[in-house]
Order: C-alpha cells, then structure tokens, then sequence
C-alpha cells in the first residue's frame, strides 16, 4: 500500500481561503431601494409646503406637542434648579411660546380653524405682542358668536381695563364649560383671575399645569435614567474591549469584524434594502 504524497497532505484548499464577494448588481438595486425609501419622507420638506399640512390631523398634532412641551415647563420651573437649568440648555434658548406662536401661524394658513385662531392669539399675548393680538381678533368681533365669545376671553385676558370681578368669574366659568382642560385654558383662566384679583382661581390654573406636567416630568426622568443607563454599560464595555490585549470573538468570527469597506456597505444596504423590497 503506498504513502501519500506529502505536499497533498499539506496543501490547504483555495476554495475556503478565499472570500466570496457580494454581487455588484444585488448591491445596486439594494442602494437605489434603500435611497427611495429614505428619500420620500424627506419630500415633503423639500417642498415649500408647510410641514403641517402633510399630516392627517394637523391641528390635534400641534395641540399636543405644543400644551406638552409648555406644561412640562411648568412643572420644571417649579422642580429642582439645576434640572431646569439643564433642561434650558439642552433643548435650546429660544422662546418656545414664541416659536409656537410661528408654528400656528403656519397651521393658521393651512387649515380655516377657531380654535387655533384662539390658541395663536394666547400665544402672541405670551409672547407680549399686544398689537398683534388686537389685530388678530378684531375680525372675531364681526363673525358669529362662538368668535365673538373667544375675543372677549382674549380682551378680558390681556387687553383694556381688566373686567369686574363678577364678570371676570362668569368668563372663567364658560372657559371651564367650553374649552378642555389643556395649557392654553388655564393660562387664559389664570390671566384673567390674576386681573380680577382671584387668587384662588389663579393657583388653581397653575397647579393643573404644574399637575399635568409632573407626569411628562416624571416620563422624562425615566428615559434620561435608561439613556444613563445604556451610555454607561457601553462605556464600561469599551473600556473592557480596550484593556484586554486579545481579540473578541463570537464562535470563529472577530469583533469587529475584518470587513473591507466594500463588503461592509454591501451588508449595510442588503439590511436596510431587502426587507422594503419585500
């Protein structure tokens, strides 16, 4: 029986040391799929268009991010210093009040609606543009008497002699049964009890913002807890990477793995492209 030749036994085959490459054409159609897919929600934004009008319920939309945002506010002015000061400086230093004010503007020329007519002439008081504000409701004073009712809430809020108590009071009253309990009616309420002398109407406004805001406070401490968390287990986890001299693996593959440039894009749009196509 004869020995096998040596060098056959050493030879190793070519087959497993070389790599396959990606196909340059399923590469392509993934790119032009993933680019589509990517594309068309920046569309609209490239258009003149006001960003509100693409959305099916624009007014609801705004009515929320907006009494949020400013509710929390509230709530965070009344919390800890140092967490309202690092919230100021994370979410920027322009007037939220008076960027809103921009934001119903545009939803203003998008849609034909009282409420946020109403909701933009609270905004342009806070903001301290009476003149703006006069302009805005004059109109109202013409139209039926749903915006005649709004104008005298805004006038009694923020322009002219304040009202009599007794009338000031039967305002808030029909604000309470007409509006929703949101920021835009407390701050009404609040403005007008606070020219009519009523403290106790006053606290009451405020409190049911501080009230609603705690929540959305709360919600927010919970995620910037779990940010914290996350950002300090990577760390600890690239420290760990960093001080161990040998290479991590998973089975036989390297982390990171020896992917060329090309080989790595090719996966990248495989992943994102393939399931849209599908």
């Amino acid at each position: 029986m004869s020995e096998p030749d040596p060098a056959v036994l050493t030879q190793e085959p070519t087959t497993s040391a070389s790599r396959r490459s990606f196909s340059i054409l399923v590469t392509v159609v993934c790119s032009i799929i993933v680019a589509i897919y990517v594309g068309l929600p920046l569309g609209p934004l490239l258009r003149d268009s006001s960003p509100l009008a693409q959305l099916d319920r624009p007014e609801d939309s705004l009515d929320r991010l907006v009494t949020r945002e400013l509710d929390l506010r509230e709530a965070m002015r009344h919390g800890l210093v140092w967490e309202w000061r690092l919230y100021r400086i994370l979410t920027g230093t322009e007037d939220p009040v008076r960027e809103a004010g921009t934001w119903y503007k545009e939803l203003a020329d998008a849609i034909d609606s009282d409420s946020a007519a109403l909701h933009r002439a609270i905004l342009l008081a806070e903001s301290g543009d009476p003149d703006r504000v006069e302009e805005a409701i004059a109109p109202w004073k013409e139209r039926g008497e749903s915006a005649q009712r709004m104008a005298s809430w805004v006038s009694a809020a923020y322009l002219g002699a304040p009202p009599e108590p007794e009338a000031g009071r039967a305002l808030i009253a029909a604000l309470r049964d007409t509006l929703g309990p949101d920021w835009f009616t407390d701050t009404l309420v609040g403005r007008i009890a606070a020219r009519i002398g009523d403290a106790t109407a006053r606290s009451r406004a405020e409190s049911a913002m501080v009230a609603r805001g705690r929540v959305l406070h709360l919600r927010l401490r919970l995620l910037m807890a779990l940010v914290t968390v996350l950002l300090a287990a990577g760390a600890l986890a690239l420290t760990r990477m960093l001080a161990r001299p040998s290479p991590v693996r998973v089975a036989a593959a390297p982390l990171p793995p020896d992917w060329s440039t090309a080989d790595g894009y090719a996966l990248f749009v495989r992943g994102l492209g393939a399931p849209q196509a599908i």
